[in-house]
């Protein structure tokens, strides 16, 4: 599971993009580095849309920054990235592939964490994304990742 925060203040947008004008970046974002390492490319799931949603308004509301439990996922993947303001599809991915690679080079910090990048595995993917209502306002950003179609039947 990948969890990732940052107080950057550099700019990653250019404008506010909508929550749907995000998910479409995003997973361009994916896309373009699972096709890099020769990964079939990945495609957004409603359902796991709507988990990943659900689980960003509650880290808002609750002021809080954790993976949600396993019973909430169904057994999906959980990417959380955490930001002090709007970032794109881009910023995402490259936050959540970093951790990826701290974890691959054994660096300490990251070594618990797993992203879902480059997984195989995974063809579904949704993104939530939340804002605190606490005093720093931290933006909130949920992925869920999933293999096939066939888990969608027990949702």
């Amino acid at each position: 599971m990948g969890c990732s925060t940052s107080s950057n203040s550099k700019k990653n947008n250019t404008r506010i993009l909508s929550l749907q004008e995000l998910r479409k970046d995003v997973l361009l974002a994916h896309n373009s580095l699972r096709k890099q390492h020769k990964l079939p490319p990945a495609q957004f799931s409603a359902q796991l849309n709507t988990m990943a949603q659900t689980w960003a308004d509650n880290l808002a509301e609750t002021n809080t920054f954790q993976h949600s439990p396993q019973d909430h996922r169904k057994g999906a993947g959980e990417n959380l990235a955490g930001h002090n303001e709007l970032i794109n599809g881009e910023g995402l991915v490259q936050m959540w592939s970093r951790d990826q690679r701290h974890s691959m080079f054994g660096e300490r910090q990251g070594i618990a964490h797993v992203t879902y990048d480059l997984c195989k595995d995974w063809t579904h993917m949704g993104l939530g994304r939340s804002r605190e209502r606490g005093s720093n306002g931290m933006y909130i950003y949920v992925a869920n990742y999933l293999p096939g179609n066939d888990w969608m039947t027990s949702l």
